[in-house]
């Protein structure tokens, strides 16, 4: 679970890369792989873990970014 305040950036980001994810089941499966390829890979290594997924999530945000834009995208009401 995470608790982000309303109307912050990063409120923003966890909701788009959450729609993003459920709207393309490619992008959502693949991620799910990396994670768990990820967490075979390092083990513990929560540090070497990270180095991996940030800039990992990043490329996803920025596809997520322009599906936002070319569908006009918008965090629900319920989501508020």
């Amino acid at each position: 679970m995470h608790v982000r305040e309303h109307g912050r950036p990063n409120q923003r980001y966890a909701l788009l890369f959450r729609d993003y994810l459920r709207a393309d089941p490619v992008a959502a499966s693949a991620y799910g792989e990396l994670k768990r390829a990820l967490a075979a890979a390092t083990g513990a290594d929560r540090d070497a873990y990270y180095e991996v997924k940030v800039p990992a999530c990043d490329l996803i945000v920025a596809a997520a970014e322009h599906w936002a834009a070319r569908i006009r995208w918008t965090p629900a009401p319920s989501d508020a």
